[in-house]
């Protein structure tokens, strides 16, 4: 039997809350076809949100598919029959671009003991300086709806609520009473289920549980894949990954946006903030990730991260004048008219949006290009169609017919307004919450369930630090960088900032500094409740919480009254600030002699000047020497090369 290569369970998380509850559970992969090996998650993004009005909780899952079209399976089990349909990746990136983390960091002027030998002996401006560095931020149509038609054979005991068509896709809405039942049928109709599914899958049909079973229709490819949209009455948060673990990768990503009346708390999960010393700024946090899933491993392997949480009043993905229209496409009948009514639409052109566009045109595999590229340059058509690539791209094909009211429907039910939902519903949230985590399958033993708290701080994205060049021994070429961070100290580290054309040095890097690189990832190891302040975890707690709060429910308190956390310490002591390097020196203009003395650090100025065994003076930069006719001589040598190379230049 051809087996497909992903099945995604969302499996129902047991809550004693009065409401019904989201469903939970995972994705897993099948083996592939040629290869035997196994596709695996190795990402899922989830938003939430629920209207306080009206209770209807609006989800969006996305999953990461690789793999062939005709393979595809994902499977959903909820509480309640919802009301399904398709969103767009775009939202996703919107969320990430605006909410994900962002690493900045900047030189400051005036280097730190750093000295030119021109500068002292000739008066030249020394070499160097200040210097700013950017940082890496870190539609189809409806298909046959046969409403509680029994599955064909009559004897499958599985029973088919519904059965129609979402964007890409055909679903169907199961119901049954035998999880030995469903199970065959999923792997009957082309949903690899594995074995070890059947008693989770068991638990939600004893709770009255429906499926969902999607796949995506003939003639639709990968790059159709999209994220399933589902609205039902009162489905609280949760996250599915219990049957992730059958195919998840090791530190899988898992993002989790969240619109609520407060900041959005993890109530199964601890809570762990990232030790901002761990992370390596001389390459902008490129090991982030890895620092994240160590910190949550710190915390029993069950911790969320939070990345982002702030008041969500005028955040919407869509601005009042960017909103997109599907009436301009109603007065489409050929090729010529696309792309005005693509520039007035306002449509965003997307992966998902060109998609539908080719689907209804096959405009772009005509002209040999790519569906973004062409209807980009489509749009840019629209009111310059004299124009030579235009004249010369619809001199063939404009008076093909294009079914412009079609087209049209399809995008506003597919894609625009889906969009439009979930930006007017994100931006009437009271607050908005990016959490995190990075796990790996043998902690994928709970279904992350959330919760609000109105009292909470907010949490800014923005990670920054400046850097400021440091001359070990008083002189240029500088070899070592002192980095600063608000609230966490400034320290001198061996090395220097990367892409500084003034050093040839090795960069630094400051996570493997002895004084930092047996730290821990984790600042903080804390628990977060619906009210109240974050409640530390200390470190011979965490393993005692993490299996308190494993049950731990929507409206109760995540910690049973009869645990008492113990006082907490700090995880880890920062170490006292490096303190300046002090120059001390000593110039003579006449004899163009500077001397100087490189200071431990902490020491005081001294003003003296220390003598070697000789009796002599330790000096540098232009000359080393005692005595006046040695200096003299060196500044006599060097006046006379100068004025050569000054003449030589004038001849030339």
């Amino acid at each position: 039997m051809r087996r497909s290569l992903l099945t995604a369970l969302l499996l129902a998380a047991s809550l004693a809350a009065p409401l019904d509850v989201m469903a939970c559970g995972g994705c897993f992969s099948p083996p592939g076809q040629q290869n035997n090996q196994l596709v695996l998650q190795n990402a899922e993004r989830v938003l939430f949100h629920q209207d306080p009005t009206t209770k209807k909780s609006l989800v969006w899952v996305e999953v990461r598919y690789t793999g062939l079209a005709k393979d595809f399976g994902w499977v959903l089990p909820l509480p309640s029959k919802p009301k399904v349909s398709v969103g767009s990746s775009w939202v996703f990136d919107q969320l990430d671009q605006r909410h994900a983390p962002r690493f900045s960091t900047s030189t400051e002027s005036g280097d730190e003991n750093c000295r030119s030998w021109t500068s002292y002996c000739f008066g030249t401006n020394p070499g160097g300086g200040g210097r700013q560095s950017a940082a890496a931020d870190a539609g189809s149509s409806g298909g046959p709806n046969s409403p509680a038609a029994e599955d064909s054979d009559g004897k499958s005991g599985v029973t088919v609520l519904e059965k129609d068509q979402a964007g890409p896709y055909d679903y169907e809405i199961l119901a049954s009473k035998d999880p030995a039942a469903l199970l065959k049928w999923l792997n009957d109709h082309g949903y690899a289920t594995p074995q070890k599914a059947l008693p989770i899958i068991k638990t939600h049909l004893d709770k009255g549980d429906v499926f969902v079973a999607v796949k995506l229709q003939n003639g639709s490819g990968v790059n159709e894949v999209k994220p399933i949209v589902l609205e039902m009455d009162g489905a609280e948060s949760c996250v599915p990954l219990r049957l992730t673990s059958i195919a998840a990768t090791d530190n899988m990503s898992v993002v989790v946006t969240l619109g609520g009346p407060g900041r959005a708390i993890p109530k199964n999960h601890m809570h762990v903030q990232i030790n901002p010393m761990k992370l390596n700024w001389f390459s902008n946090g490129s090991n982030y990730a890895q620092i994240m899933a160590e910190a949550i491993d710190e915390a029993a392997g069950h911790a969320f991260v939070t990345e982002y949480a702030s008041d969500a009043k005028g955040t919407q993905l869509i601005g009042k004048n960017n909103r997109m229209d599907a009436a301009p496409f109603s007065l489409v009948t050929d090729a010529a008219g696309l792309g005005a009514a693509i520039l007035k639409s306002r449509l965003i052109l997307t992966g998902d949006s060109v998609s539908i566009l080719e689907k209804f045109t096959g405009l772009a595999k005509l002209a040999g290009q790519t569906p973004q590229s062409y209807y980009s340059l489509l749009r840019n058509c629209g009111n310059a169609r004299n124009s030579s690539w235009c004249s010369k791209q619809l001199a063939g094909p404009s008076t093909l017919p294009v079914d412009g009211p079609k087209l049209g429907a399809a995008l506003k039910k597919d894609f625009i307004d889906p969009i439009h939902t979930v930006s007017d519903r994100l931006g009437s949230a009271a607050r908005i919450t990016r959490l995190v985590m990075r796990i790996s399958p043998e902690e994928m033993d709970r279904d992350p369930i959330f919760g609000f708290n109105t009292e909470l701080p907010n949490v800014s994205n923005e990670y920054k630090a400046s850097f400021k060049r440091v001359c070990s021994t008083g002189w240029y070429p500088y070899d070592k960088t002192r980095l600063t961070i608000a609230g966490m100290g400034s320290y001198v580290f061996d090395g220097v900032i990367p892409n500084d054309f003034s050093s040839t040095g090795k960069v630094g890097n400051n996570a493997i500094d002895k004084r930092f690189i047996d730290s821990p990832m984790a600042l903080r190891v804390e628990l977060l409740d619906e009210n109240g302040p974050a409640k530390p975890v200390a470190d011979a707690q965490i393993e005692l919480v993490d299996t308190a709060i494993a049950g731990a429910t929507v409206g109760t308190k995540s910690l049973p009254s009869n645990l008492i956390l113990t006082p907490v310490e700090e995880r880890w002591t920062l170490p006292k600030d490096d303190d300046k390097r002090i120059f001390v020196k000593k110039r003579d203009d006449s004899k163009c002699t500077v001397v100087h003395v490189v200071k431990p650090w902490g020491t005081a100025a001294d003003d003296a000047h220390p003598t070697d065994a000789a009796g002599g003076v330790s000096a540098g930069g232009c000359t080393a020497s005692q005595t006046s006719t040695g200096s003299t001589a060196a500044g006599l040598v060097f006046l006379l090369l100068f004025g050569a190379v000054l003449f030589r230049r004038r001849l030339a």
